[in-house]
């Protein structure tokens, strides 16, 4: 994957990236292993990837579809603080 140095259009790109794996997307997941030649956790796109849902695993970064995602790590996710 290439890296962006324009913020505006890594967001895009990014956003286009989750829409893969959506629900109704084509891929049931999506895995990285470098981006423009570094590791992805070296990338300056390395934040912007966890915040779409990637998480490192054994090689690379994957990002999964959200019904394949353990239940744990979805109820994380949808939890909202409580006053």
């Amino acid at each position: 994957m290439p890296a962006f140095t324009d913020g505006e259009v890594a967001s895009a790109a990014l956003a286009d990236i989750s829409r893969l794996v959506a629900p109704a997307g084509p891929l049931r997941e999506l895995r990285l292993e470098r981006v423009d030649r570094v590791p992805v956790a070296e990338s300056p796109l390395a934040s912007g990837l966890r915040e779409i849902g990637f998480r490192p695993s054994y090689r690379s970064w994957l990002l999964r579809r959200e019904t394949d995602r353990g239940a744990n790590e979805m109820s994380r996710r949808n939890m909202t603080p409580t006053p």
